[in-house]
């Protein structure tokens, strides 16, 4: 919401500073910019009802009308080294997958690095955005953008603003936890995976690709792959151009 004064007008939403606004060009847009240049502080969250661009990892389009789809973003600041930089991915992706799972009773699981699924049918529920704001030595903020597809998720357009308190409360805790035990939210995202044990053709930016089985998840976020002869692979979320199972 844009106030008489031309500037976003803030409003405190269960001890949250939000922003609500009815079309923008995106939630992550929104939520980057209050980031960088008003400082939004740890928690903040941007909801919009309407994206002018939803785009998700590489440009790819969310493909639910927005009439159907929960869009917002939320800028978090755990404290975070450079190498780190990867760990949103998974702080947003199971905060999400929980969060849901607790509002609807539905099983969930990851997909990394951007996407949260219904367990037993693979239906795509939600997807996730991470975007690193670096500092020198450490991540000075990351904003997690997150699209929700309620007709998958099966709650009512009316229910929305109380799964998005499920989710955003879910958000923090896994946030908070972050801040204590890194490694601990590698090994709650890597317990909700469907794609631990799998094998997979991984393909590489600029190029290249390998074929390995997908092992877990390392204490900075990054996929593990291991391959027939034992040896681990590392691969970021920058790394990744796509992954097939095969």
């Amino acid at each position: 919401m844009i106030g008489p004064s031309g500037q976003a007008v803030t409003v405190d939403r269960d001890g949250r500073p939000f922003r609500h606004f009815p079309v923008a060009v995106s939630a992550g847009a929104m939520g980057l910019a209050w980031s960088r240049q008003e400082a939004a502080p740890d928690g903040a969250c941007v909801l919009v009802d309407y994206e002018i661009n939803a785009l998700g990892r590489l440009g790819v389009a969310w493909p639910t009308p927005a009439a159907d789809t929960l869009s917002f973003a939320v800028v978090l600041r755990p404290t975070l080294e450079v190498d780190d930089a990867d760990l949103p991915w998974l702080l947003g992706g199971l905060g999400v997958s929980r969060g849901v799972e607790s509002y609807t009773g539905s099983k969930t699981a990851t997909v990394w690095p951007d996407q949260v699924v219904e367990q037993s049918s693979g239906r795509t529920i939600a997807s996730i955005l991470a975007e690193a704001q670096l500092a020198p030595g450490r991540v000075r903020a990351a904003v997690v953008t997150v699209r929700i597809d309620l007709a998958a998720a099966e709650v009512e357009r009316d229910r929305r603003d109380d799964l998005l308190s499920a989710v955003l409360e879910s958000i923090d805790a896994v946030s908070e936890a972050c801040g204590e035990d890194r490694a601990s939210v590698a090994a709650g995202y890597e317990g909700r995976s469907a794609l631990i044990g799998r094998r997979a053709k991984v393909r590489l930016r600029p190029h290249g690709e390998t074929r390995a089985e997908i092992a877990g998840f390392d204490v900075h976020g990054r996929l593990e792959l291991r391959s027939a002869t034992g040896m681990v692979e590392r691969i970021t979320v920058d790394m990744l151009r796509d992954m097939e199972l095969v």
